[in-house]
C-alpha cells in the first residue's frame, strides 16, 4: 500500500481551503490511483474494493476541478494500466474511454438536462443496461471473420489477445449473415467479457485444492485468463461476453440509435444481454431501474457495478 495510505483517507475535499494544500493532496491521491490501477489492470490483484478506489478518484477530480489542477498525465485523464508488451499491441481504431460516473440522482437529472440541451429537443429515449464488471474487449472482424480481439489497455493502445479470445464459446469466429442483416465488411464491436458466480466460485475450490492461490473476483479471474500467454489456460477458464457498442460499421450500415444497434448485434450471432435492456422517455424510470436492479443485485449471476445511461 502506498505508504500515506491513512493520510489519504483523511483527505476531505470540501475541507482544503487553499492552492497549496489542494496540490499536496492532489500529489498523495494520485499516487494512490495509480498504485491501485497497477494492483487492478496490470497485476490483477486488488488491494481494496471498487467503492474505495471510486472514493478516492472522486476525491482527485474534485479536488483536481475545484482548483484547476488536472494535467495530461493525471490519472483522471487516463483509462487502465499499460499494456503487457508480451501479448503484442493493438492500436485502436477509436479511443475506448472511461464513462462518466455519477453518484446520486441529482447526477442523473442534470444529465438528462444536458442531453435535452446538446440534443435541441426535449423527447430523448434513453437505454439502460448494467454496468457489466469484467474486462472490457474489442472485436474487430474482417468480411464477417474474427481477426482481432484487444483488450482496453491505456484507452489507446490495447494487448493482442486474439488466440484468447477465440477460446471463449460465446464469441463467434464468423459473422451470422442469415438473420436479415447482412453482413459488413468491417465491424468493430465492443463489449464485456465476465465470468459467471456459480463458475467463479467453483474455479477458486479447485485452484485451493490445488494449493493455487484464489482469485480475488470474478473481474480479476476473467482479466486474468484472457491475459494469459498460453491460449490453452484461457480454453479451461468458464468465460463468457456481452456485447454493447458498435464503433465502426463497414459496408454502409449505420444506425440512428443505440437501441437500434442493440437489435442488430444478435442477428450477427453477438450475444448481447437483451433480458436486462431497457429503452425509456421517462427520467423517473432510469432512477427506479437503478434502484431495482441495485436491490436484485446479489440475485444475478454475474457481477455488476451500476447502470449505464
Amino acid at each position: 500500500m502506498p505508504k500515506d495510505d491513512l493520510v489519504i483517507n483523511d483527505i476531505d475535499p470540501a475541507a482544503v481551503k487553499d492552492r497549496a494544500t489542494a496540490e499536496e493532496a492532489v500529489r498523495k491521491l494520485r499516487e494512490a490511483v495509480r498504485y491501485h490501477d497497477y494492483r487492478y489492470y496490470v497485476l490483477d490483484s486488488p488491494v481494496i474494493s471498487d467503492t474505495e478506489y471510486d472514493g478516492i478518484f472522486a476525491k482527485l477530480q474534485a479536488l483536481e476541478d475545484r482548483f484547476g489542477l488536472a494535467t495530461e498525465d493525471s490519472p483522471t485523464r487516463k483509462i487502465g494500466g499499460e499494456p503487457r508488451e508480451e501479448l503484442g499491441t493493438v492500436v485502436h481504431p477509436l479511443p475506448m474511454q472511461s464513462l462518466k460516473a455519477v453518484y446520486d440522482e441529482k447526477g442523473i437529472r442534470d444529465f438528462a438536462l444536458t442531453c435535452v440541451k446538446e440534443l435541441g429537443h426535449d423527447k430523448v429515449e434513453y437505454v439502460l443496461e448494467p454496468k457489466y464488471d469484467g474486462l472490457s474487449i474489442e472485436l474487430i472482424y474482417t468480411d464477417g471473420v474474427l481477426d482481432t480481439g484487444a483488450t482496453r489497455g491505456d484507452g489507446t493502445t490495447g494487448e493482442d489477445v486474439t488466440a484468447n479470445v477465440k477460446t471463449i464459446g460465446s464469441v463467434p469466429l464468423s459473422l451470422l449473415g442469415d438473420q436479415g442483416e447482412a453482413v459488413p465488411s468491417r465491424l468493430v464491436v465492443r463489449g464485456e467479457i465476465y465470468m459467471r458466480l456459480d463458475e467463479f466460485n467453483t474455479l477458486n475450490r479447485k485452484r485451493l485444492a490445488a494449493g493455487q492461490p484464489p482469485f480475488a473476483n470474478p473481474r480479476n479471474a476473467a482479466a486474468g485468463s484472457v491475459r494469459q500467454l498460453d491460449p490453452g489456460i484461457t480454453a479451461e477458464r468458464p468465460l463468457h461476453i456481452f456485447l454493447y457498442a458498435v464503433v465502426q460499421c463497414g459496408g454502409g450500415r449505420s444506425f440512428e440509435t443505440h437501441w437500434q444497434m442493440l437489435q442488430a448485434l444478435p442477428k450477427w450471432g453477438l450475444p448481447v444481454n437483451s433480458k436486462m435492456q431497457i429503452l425509456t422517455k421517462n427520467i423517473e424510470e432510469i432512477l427506479d431501474y437503478h434502484r431495482r436492479l441495485n436491490q436484485s443485485r446479489d440475485d444475478l449471476n454475474f457481477e455488476i457495478d451500476g447502470v449505464v445511461v
